[in-house]
């Protein structure tokens, strides 16, 4: 199991819930935009599938406009902020709940501002997270970042969730996926599949998960979800966590 940090869980802030009742109307048009990896390169794996992209720009001065139901495919963070896994919660600045709500279109942003104390929204397909503890191999995305900001800055990104051992008093934190761009040269390319969509964490008891950035400087990042049917296509073992 990876390392994992506990602390003070804050409710959830009641505007997301509102806005998630609200009629599908208000969440416009399709999913996040949607390309073929062939045409893209950038050291990505080649499918003929679809790819769907998610856009991290983090803002020296927060964007005043809450993007709520805009179906942006950018979220924008707070940069050279840090979360602090270890003390009080009691905002939700650069955190992204995680929703895999079935009657909102999959790869939505449905609240596109995570630099504020709600935070962003981001629903997935439904079982894009996994219980990697007890099935090492049952992903069915992939998901991999690509940071694409200046040089010298970074990103740390954990997929958290509340434990309802403790009852829904705690929140529990796998080890991040760290990523960052150097002083020079093409940026890499990063497989966080296990870090980002699988929960390594024994109970498996998983409830409001999120995903909890910190940032180094203006970061930008795009994160490329992969179905895993389509690299299974591909030789060799793509994509942390597919079956092979």
């Amino acid at each position: 199991m990876r390392n994992i940090k506990t602390f003070v869980v804050l409710p959830r802030v009641s505007t997301m819930t509102a806005f998630l009742a609200a009629p599908m109307a208000m969440l416009m048009s399709v999913s996040v935009s949607a390309h073929h990896v062939g045409m893209l390169g950038n050291d990505l794996p080649h499918v003929t599938g679809k790819v769907e992209k998610l856009h991290l720009h983090a803002y020296e001065n927060c964007p005043s406009n809450e993007f709520d139901g805009s179906n942006r495919n950018v979220i924008a963070l707070l940069a050279n902020y840090t979360n602090d896994k270890d003390g009080v919660v009691n905002q939700r600045w650069n955190d992204i709940l995680l929703t895999e709500n079935s009657g909102i279109p999959d790869f939505t942003v449905v609240d596109g501002n995570a630099c504020n104390e709600d935070g962003a929204m981001f629903n997935l397909p439904n079982g894009a997270l996994w219980d990697e503890w007890n099935d090492p191999y049952s992903a069915v995305w992939a998901v991999f970042i690509r940071m694409r900001g200046e040089p010298n800055t970074g990103m740390d990104i954990s997929l958290c969730y509340t434990s309802e051992v403790s009852g829904g008093n705690d929140i529990v934190c796998d080890t991040g996926a760290v990523v960052g761009r150097g002083s020079g040269g093409k940026p890499k390319v990063t497989d966080v599949t296990r870090k980002l969509l699988g929960f390594d964490t024994e109970p498996y008891d998983p409830a409001n998960p999120f995903w909890d950035i910190s940032t180094t400087g203006r970061a930008k990042a795009t994160l490329y979800f992969y179905n895993c049917a389509d690299l299974a296509q591909l030789p060799g073992d793509i994509g942390e966590g597919c079956p092979h």
